[in-house]
This record gives C-alpha cells, structure tokens and sequence, in this order.
C-alpha cells in the first residue's frame, strides 16, 4: 500500500506569533512613551529658569529701538 503524504506549505503567521510581536511593540512603545515624558518634563523647566531673564532684557531692548524709530521720524507738515 501506498502511504498518501499531505504536503501543507506554512503561509502567514500563528495567532501566537502575532501577539507575541503585537506585545512585544506595546511594551517598546511604553518605555519610548515614559523617557519622552521625562525629557519634555525636563526641558520645560530649564524654559520656566531662562524664561524670566530672557523676557524683561527683550522688552528692554523693543523699548529702546521704539524710542530710536520715533527720534529719527521727520516731522509731518502740515
């Protein structure tokens, strides 16, 4: 007698497999999520520190170039 031999060529991924590589990116994703909150956290307090030296030297400076625009305006005539 001859044997039949089923020959199934594997197409795809398992369920398994696709969970494992859905959990696998979940779990990446977490740690990248954390470690950018840090770092946002982090760089809004170095902007809150630098932030009030930075302003009042700028409207320092605005007054002073609007005080030299309108010295150097001619007169109107009338």
């Amino acid at each position: 007698m001859k044997k039949i031999v089923k020959v199934t060529s594997k197409k795809g991924f398992t369920l398994v497999e696709m969970m494992l590589v859905v959990a696998i990116i979940v779990i990446l994703a977490s740690v990248a999520f954390v470690s950018i909150g840090t770092v946002l956290q982090d760089s809004g307090k170095k902007q809150n520190k630098y932030k009030d030296s930075y302003i009042p030297a700028i409207d320092q400076k605005a007054s002073s170039v609007q005080k030299i625009m309108q010295s150097s305006r001619a007169p109107k005539t009338p």
